[in-house]
């Protein structure tokens, strides 16, 4: 009994390791195949140039009357630039910064 087990065994991978290969040579095949058709992608978008485009709006007369339309007081306008700065500071550190060992804050008057 233990030699008809064995004797399955030596001939399902007989049979299945031609087919194993097959596969790993038509997967080899078809990811050159795919290499191939992206590097002629990517040569023929080097080669195009970028066309100027003109806006149709004017000089940004949208974006200046949707900024005029509410008028900040003195003291928003200052929060608003220490909150900018601290934003900025924010943002510096944690680009520059290791997670594991974060500089000093500054100071905040």
């Amino acid at each position: 009994m233990k030699k008809d087990l064995s004797f399955a065994i030596i001939g399902i991978l007989i049979v299945l390791s031609p087919l194993v290969i097959l596969a790993l040579h038509y997967h080899n095949t078809v990811e050159k195949f795919i290499m191939q058709e992206t590097k002629k992608e990517l040569h023929e978008l080097a080669r195009l140039t970028p066309k100027m485009e003109h806006f149709i709006a004017s000089q940004g007369g949208v974006l200046q009357q949707l900024a005029s339309s509410r008028v900040s007081s003195e003291q928003e306008v200052n929060k608003n630039l220490e909150n900018e700065k601290r934003q900025v500071v924010n943002d510096i550190l944690y680009m520059t910064e290791p997670e594991s060992f974060p500089g000093p804050r500054p100071a905040s008057h």
